[in-house]
C-alpha cells in the first residue's frame, strides 16, 4: 500500500456516509502491506470503522481470487494526484475485470477508453476529497 493509492479517501468517505445516515452495509477489504498500512489502520480506528474493514495482509494469487469472490466492487488508484498522475493503466483494473468486478478510481483509466468497459468504471476527481459513497452505492445498484 503506497501513498498514491489514496485509500484514505474511501475510508473518510465511508465515515462521512455513515455520519450522514447511510444505511448500506459496506465492508472494505484491504489486501497487501506497505508504508501506508499503519495510516489506513489508524483512520479505521479513528472513525470507529473496525467492523467495516478487513485487513488481510499479503496473499498469493489463489487467496486473492477467493477474497475477490467476497467483493462486489474493486478500488483502483485514488491518489494519483499525489504523483501528478491523471491517466492510469494498471494491472489491478484488469484483475478486477477478470474477476467480474466493476471498479471505482480517480482520474482517467485506460479501460474507460473502450465503450464496452465504460459502464463498469466509476471515476472520481483526482484530488484529496473524500469519496462520495452515495455515488458508489448508486453505481453498484445500477
Amino acid at each position: 500500500m503506497e501513498r498514491a493509492h489514496g485509500y484514505e479517501r474511501i475510508i473518510t468517505g465511508l465515515y462521512k456516509y455513515y455520519e450522514n445516515g447511510g444505511m448500506r452495509n459496506i465492508i472494505l477489504h484491504f489486501i497487501g502491506d506497505g508504508l501506508e498500512l499503519p495510516y489506513y489502520r489508524s483512520l479505521i480506528h479513528k472513525y470507529n470503522l473496525e467492523n467495516k474493514a478487513i485487513f488481510y495482509g499479503m496473499k498469493d494469487k489463489n487467496e486473492i481470487e477467493k477474497i475477490y469472490d467476497k467483493c462486489d466492487l474493486g478500488v483502483s488508484v485514488l491518489g494519483g494526484y499525489k504523483k501528478g498522475i491523471e491517466y492510469h493503466a494498471t494491472l489491478k483494473t484488469r484483475e478486477y475485470f477478470a474477476a467480474g468486478l466493476p471498479f471505482i478510481g480517480a482520474g482517467s483509466h485506460d479501460v474507460s477508453d473502450y465503450d464496452e468497459f465504460r459502464d463498469y468504471v466509476l471515476s472520481f476527481s483526482n484530488d484529496p476529497t473524500p469519496i462520495d459513497m452515495t455515488k458508489v452505492v448508486a453505481f453498484y445498484d445500477k
